[in-house]
């Protein structure tokens, strides 16, 4: 299979991963992986609503979770990180929201091994 990106063809090898011409890896989002199709804090009906403060945060940890090419060089714990990084950032200086954004970490560490596919980096 081919695609085309920003003019760069790509072609997908049965190894599932995406290669340039010269043997750069590419990670795009797999549909099919997301648990939940639409980027918001939680996943299905344990999610927050989309239009919530903290869905900006939240963004890069779902393409973590929804790329089979980033779980196989990161860890679920570096992804984690990541959200709680990214939730800080959105919540500036605002305690309530900080608090929020370490306890959105605390869930996401406690289940999201639930949602990562890759066993291999899934513990750590």
């Amino acid at each position: 299979m081919k695609r085309s990106i920003h003019g760069i063809e790509i072609t997908r090898g049965p190894d599932g991963l995406w290669r340039d011409d010269q043997g750069t890896v590419y990670a795009l989002v797999d549909a099919a992986a997301s648990a939940d199709p639409v980027v918001r804090a939680g996943v299905g009906p344990l999610s927050l609503p989309a239009d919530h403060w903290s869905t900006d945060g939240v963004r890069a940890h779902d393409f973590a979770f929804s790329s089979p090419t980033y779980q196989r060089s990161h860890a679920r714990s570096e992804a984690d990180r990541m959200l709680l990084d990214h939730l800080l950032l959105v919540a500036g200086e605002r305690p309530g929201r900080r608090a929020a954004a370490y306890a959105f970490y605390g869930l996401s560490r406690a289940f999201s091994w639930l949602f990562w596919e890759d066993r291999a980096t899934r513990r750590r």
